[in-house]
């Protein structure tokens, strides 16, 4: 008789003619056949060699958090890995790596996946690979990477030769030993004295909680939640057609808040955490589906402030700095970034400056700023003294100012303008990132920070700012107008009008064996397989000469920045 529970026939699909032994990882209760042996995510791998091992996990995040918590001693090798999803809305995959095992034959359909290996092989990195895989991009961050290593609550560490120790442990049987790996003892706490810290041994996985789609018109109202509702990429596709929602009180409430902002709802609650912002939708109240532009401009504001505001409290990279402090480790929490000013307007030079040297704050809570270099790529240095002149006396005075190395980048002499100028002068920056950053336009102070979570959120390669806001100077007795274009956001891919975009954020290392050419950057990554995303343009309005042309979502006289850029309390 077929097993009855879809996880059981997951299971049992999955398994069909697999190679025995079998070692099943799971905290559920699963039938399996009479070969395999099961035990606890996380528990001690029994002796003896098995040629499959198969991980049981509730979904998308609960894989990413398992895998990423787990030892190369607690998995052991195998020839075939077998992941099995309890809920799933699409195949897990792999991805082609060169670097990795040599796979035989792949079988994936929604709720499992078996990769059959040409020979045995270390079973962790191929799960590893697998929940890389389970989220878009080949970028995609696991669940604690970077922060320290915490062990599962309620075990211990008594295996003093484990390749890879916990750095901490939670409500431990027993005190832990000595690593031999590192010479020191795994810090062990109590949950209960973690107090407020508690949520980050369960962060939520950003990767998995997306903003796909939230800009999207609104035709319904605000939506009530029932008790016990969780957050899901499900659930915020079912949402995003409304103006928000509202949650009930009860049991995972404190998980179903961030989990909507991380994915780009509105939550309304009339209570809220103290650190999520809930009163910037609308002064006058809350506008109806049936609301004009203005008012679905400042839902998609608010959604972006508390999906800034999840990150930095609730996500998987914010609970880096709480562990790392309790078990008195170094984590690293953000890369360094390199901010490269393109400015083809040295009569800019001192508004751009400004711009780019607020951008330095932390994205998470508990984070120092981050660590950031300002260069300037002007063009028609070389060839003019006196602009050099002026431009060292404004970079030395800004410098001054902010406390940030700021510098010109080295143009070629015959550079036709800034984007010849940087490329062959990236190889002289510092950060771990790369943020190209148009230098006449207006930015907010977080465009950073939105573009960093972009990019842990989609895991692409380039990540971009479109030109959603343009603002077109006004001539002598005329106010000039800004207009909201009506562009592609929070989506893969990049704006298609062939332009360099208004800002884009890519790694170092890969700009430069791409080759370094900025003029063409988005056409070269799209030839090399890069993957892209395109995030919200509501922190940074474009200057430019002539209206662009529509369809535009909305137009305004004179200058009207959105609120993401504008100062607290500025005139709208």
């Amino acid at each position: 008789m077929p097993a009855a529970d879809p996880v059981d026939r997951a299971v049992a699909a999955a398994l069909d003619g697999a190679r025995e032994p079998v070692l099943v990882l799971a905290d559920r209760p699963v039938a399996v056949p009479g070969d395999a042996t099961v035990v606890g995510r996380g528990a001690d791998k029994p002796q003896g060699q098995f040629r499959t091992v198969l991980l049981v996990a509730a979904d998308v995040a609960d894989l990413r958090a398992t895998v990423a918590s787990l030892a190369p001693d607690q998995v052991g090798w195998a020839r075939v890995v077998v992941v099995v999803l309890a809920e799933a809305d699409r195949a897990v995959t792999l991805r082609p790596d060169p670097a990795g095992p040599a796979v035989a034959a792949l079988e994936a359909v929604v709720g499992w996946t078996r990769v059959e290996l040409e020979r045995r092989h270390a079973a962790l990195p191929v799960l590893r690979a697998l929940a890389r895989a389970a989220v878009p991009g080949p970028a995609g961050v696991l669940a604690g990477h970077g922060g320290p290593r915490v062990g599962r609550p309620g075990e211990g560490f008594a295996e003093a030769d484990r390749t890879v120790p916990p750095d901490l442990v939670v409500d431990p049987p027993e005190p832990p030993v000595v690593a031999t790996a590192t010479g020191r003892r795994p810090v062990a706490v109590g949950a209960a004295d973690l107090g407020e810290a508690a949520w980050a041994l369960d962060p939520l996985d950003e990767a998995v909680l997306r903003p796909d789609g939230s800009m999207r018109p609104v035709s319904r109202g605000v939506v009530d939640l029932p008790p016990g509702a969780a957050p899901s990429p499900a659930l915020a596709t079912a949402l995003r057609d409304a103006l928000g929602a509202r949650t009930a009180p009860g049991p995972g409430r404190d998980r179903l808040v961030p989990g909507l902002a991380l994915a780009g709802v509105p939550v309304l609650d009339a209570d809220p955490p103290d650190w999520l912002p809930v009163d910037d939708l609308a002064p006058g109240g809350l506008p109806d589906a049936d609301a004009g532009p203005e008012d679905r401009l400042r839902r998609e504001e608010l959604a972006v402030r508390q999906r800034r505001a999840a990150w930095a409290h609730r996500s998987s990279v914010a609970a880096r700095a709480p562990l790392a402090a309790t078990a008195r480790v170094r984590a690293r929490l953000h890369p360094s970034v390199s901010v490269v000013l393109l400015l083809d307007r040295p009569d800019h030079l001192t508004h751009a400056l400004a711009q780019a040297t607020r951008q330095r704050r932390a994205p998470t809570a508990g984070a120092p700023d981050l660590a950031l270099e300002v260069l300037l790529a002007v063009h028609g240095l070389s060839s003019d003294p006196d602009l050099a002149e002026e431009v060292a006396d404004v970079i030395e005075a800004a410098s001054e100012l902010s406390g940030l190395p700021v510098r010109t980048l080295p143009p070629p002499t015959d550079s036709p303008g800034p984007d010849d100028a940087s490329s062959t002068g990236l190889r002289h920056v510092a950060g771990d990132l790369v943020l190209l950053l148009r230098g006449e336009d207006w930015w907010g102070p977080h465009t950073l920070v939105d573009l960093l979570l972009a990019r842990a959120q989609s895991g692409a390669d380039l990540v971009a700012v479109p030109d959603e806001v343009v603002h077109v100077p006004g001539t002598p007795g005329g106010p000039g107008g800004t207009v909201r274009r009506d562009v592609p956001t929070e989506c893969a891919g990049l704006p298609e009008d062939g332009r360099l975009p208004a800002a884009l954020l890519v790694d170092r290392l890969a700009l430069l064996r791409l080759g370094g050419a900025i003029t063409d950057l988005p056409a070269r990554a799209a030839r090399a397989g890069w993957t892209a995303y395109t995030a919200h343009g509501l922190g940074h309005v474009a200057r430019a000469e002539h209206e662009p042309p529509g369809p535009h979502r909305a137009r305004w006289d004179g200058f009207r920045p959105p609120s993401l850029l504008a100062p607290p309390g500025a005139a709208r």
